[in-house]
């Protein structure tokens, strides 16, 4: 009997002592995660445009930015601006020694003078010659004349060569002595020029772009050599002012570094790479929002003015270069700045409700409103779907009360833990008395004197 009485006991204190984990377990997990949570705003359905946009991100330029060179070789006589300086379209920039290449004009032009008196002497001589031929009556006198008529003509088409070749010497003379002036091609501001003074070698170079006139500087010597090879053509050889070796050399070293530099910024444009997925949707005039990454609420109109033919790759991605041109402009804007860009591709006007509020896909979606207070779903007719808003086609009047639902994340058991944590249950640091490896007194293994002769899985004893 003693020995039944003995195993009821043990068997109750099991239990007990299941019963306590089991509380305490629940007490440090928690209860089972509850059903997700859900918010409710309302909305009005108004008026409005629905814009549908992509969206790339690239560097602001100047709208113009020109590398410009002299086009022949020569000394340098004058400057005549500075950094920082504003000029004007057709603005004197700077001057090389035209000594030589006026010159060679001066001969030219001589040489021009020549040929034409030897034209009109020809001139003269076959009007002489016609006119004795004229009064001779025998056949003898008739065969002399006919031969002096057409040597006489042969002499004047001799000469006229001789007079156009004369006159294209001079053309090339001119151009020649044109080139040794160096003329802004387009207003804007000085904002490089060569460290040279009076008296330095100028090498002749190429005027174009800045970003591309560095990276095709051989085109500085083809056009020089060019010029060389014109001016053999001519009596006296003046293009160029130099010969095609020192053309050669010379332009080299204008292609790294220009003569001048002008940049006009009152045109700002900026490149843009997009994906072959998005390009197809872009078209030249277009707008598009341009915004500073380091301007905070500084937006810029634009449109797309360029788009490249040929993509790019790389990491397997091709894009393809979309010039924006700025239309708008902010003093905080500087070339080289980074900005984001979005190009409108598609916009609709009508009624328009978030597009959150919208439920399904395709032309037709559900909404829930709000019919004399009681939320109601109803089907309508969607339109186009922006960045953040839905056109609605039909279905919706402007002024309708529209409800979104949010689904909010599940609490989670952590913060169960940490409320739980404080009450000294599993593993915990308060005072609550029996807590299993509390500090109290009479918890199961508890620190505490009293252990399981004072209380035995946290009883009370």
């Amino acid at each position: 009997m003693a020995e039944r009485q003995g195993r009821s006991w043990h068997l109750y204190l099991l239990l007990v002592v299941a019963v306590v984990l089991a509380v305490l377990a629940v007490a440090e997990i928690g209860p089972p995660t509850s059903s997700a949570r859900t918010s409710t705003q309302t909305v009005t359905a108004e008026q409005g445009v629905v814009q549908s946009t992509v969206t790339g991100s690239g560097n602001i330029e100047a709208g113009t930015d020109l590398d410009v060179n002299f086009q022949t070789s020569g000394t340098l006589s004058s400057v005549d601006v500075q950094v920082g300086q504003h000029v004007e379209k057709g603005q004197l920039i700077a001057t090389l020694d035209q000594s030589s290449a006026q010159l060679t004009l001066d001969q030219a032009q001589q040489n021009l003078a020549a040929a034409e008196d030897q034209l009109s002497s020809a001139e003269s001589a076959s009007s002489t010659t016609s006119g004795s031929s004229t009064g001779a009556s025998t056949s003898s006198s008739s065969t002399s004349g006919s031969t002096g008529t057409t040597s006489s003509a042969q002499s004047i088409a001799s000469a006229q060569a001789a007079v156009d070749s004369a006159q294209a010497s001079v053309d090339n003379a001119q151009a020649a002595l044109n080139a040794t002036k160096l003329y802004a091609p387009v207003s804007g501001t000085i904002v490089s020029l060569a460290g040279l003074s009076p008296g330095d070698t100028v090498s002749a170079g190429s005027t174009g772009d800045a970003a591309t006139t560095t990276s095709s500087g051989s085109s500085g010597t083809s056009t020089s050599s060019g010029s060389s090879a014109g001016s053999s053509s001519g009596t006296t050889g003046s293009v160029g002012g130099s010969g095609t070796s020192t053309s050669s050399s010379a332009s080299s070293g204008s292609a790294s570094s220009p003569f001048a530099e002008i940049v006009n910024t009152n045109t700002m444009t900026m490149t843009v790479a997009f994906s072959e997925s998005d390009v197809d949707q872009l078209k030249v005039g277009q707008t598009a929002t341009v915004t500073p990454d380091a301007l905070t609420g500084v937006e810029l109109g634009a449109r797309v003015t360029a788009i490249s033919p040929v993509g790019t790759t790389s990491s397997n991605v091709v894009s393809y270069d979309v010039t924006l041109t700025l239309d708008q402009n902010d003093s905080g804007v500087k070339p080289g700045m980074s900005a984001s860009a979005a190009v409108v591709v598609d916009q609709a006007q009508g009624i328009t409700v978030p597009n959150a509020a919208v439920s399904g896909t395709g032309s037709l979606a559900t909404v829930t409103v709000l019919d004399n207070g009681k939320p109601t779903q109803q089907q309508v007719a969607v339109g186009l779907r922006g960045d953040s808003r839905t056109r609605i086609v039909s279905g919706l009047k402007a002024g309708e009360q529209v409800l979104i639902t949010t689904t909010l994340p599940p609490l989670s058991s952590a913060t169960t833990s940490t409320s739980a944590a404080s009450s000294g249950t599993l593993g915990g640091t308060g005072t609550r008395p029996g807590g299993l490896g509390g500090a109290g007194a009479g918890g199961l293994g508890g620190a505490a004197a009293g252990g399981r002769a004072a209380g035995a899985a946290g009883g009370a004893g």
